[in-house]
């Protein structure tokens, strides 16, 4: 016969266990919700749909002005392929979301020059009307590689 004290034991274990999966399933359906935020600019972006990439950045971003006036200047240079080739997500941090990404850039059209590269990128999201967005991103590592 199980007696009181174990049966309190028991409830224990069973909340921490629970409060642990709900979390790690929380975090991993962040995770899959940045994932799609990213995927869907990187497509936008490859399509050079300037009005559908810019549905993924927060409005209030400190990079939002700049993307919205240099972006237009490279969609009329450079036809460019782009290529996520690794996806981390570092976790949560009050009202930010932080990934770890590697893409690569290619040229496949346009008159200027240009280098493709591979990044490795830490990017911050925000949500904005109950949807993440990119916030900001730092440049970790920057590979250039043959035309």
């Amino acid at each position: 016969m199980v007696n009181l004290l174990q049966m309190g034991a028991l409830r224990v274990v069973w909340v921490l266990a629970f409060t642990l999966c709900s979390g790690a399933s929380y975090a991993a359906s962040i995770a899959d919700d940045v994932r799609d935020v990213v995927e869907e600019n990187i497509a936008a972006t490859q399509s050079e749909d300037m009005t559908r990439m810019m549905k993924t950045i927060h409005s209030s971003s400190p990079s939002y002005q700049a993307t919205m006036q240099q972006v237009p200047a490279l969609f009329q240079q450079y036809d460019l392929e782009y290529e996520l080739t690794g996806y981390d997500f570092v976790g949560v941090t009050g009202e930010f979301a932080v990934v770890k990404v590697s893409q690569i850039t290619r040229k496949v059209g346009g008159s200027a020059a240009f280098n493709d590269n591979e990044l490795e990128l830490l990017q911050a999201f925000r949500k904005e009307n109950g949807q993440w967005k990119f916030w900001s991103q730092s440049v970790l590592n920057m590979n250039f590689f043959g035309q």
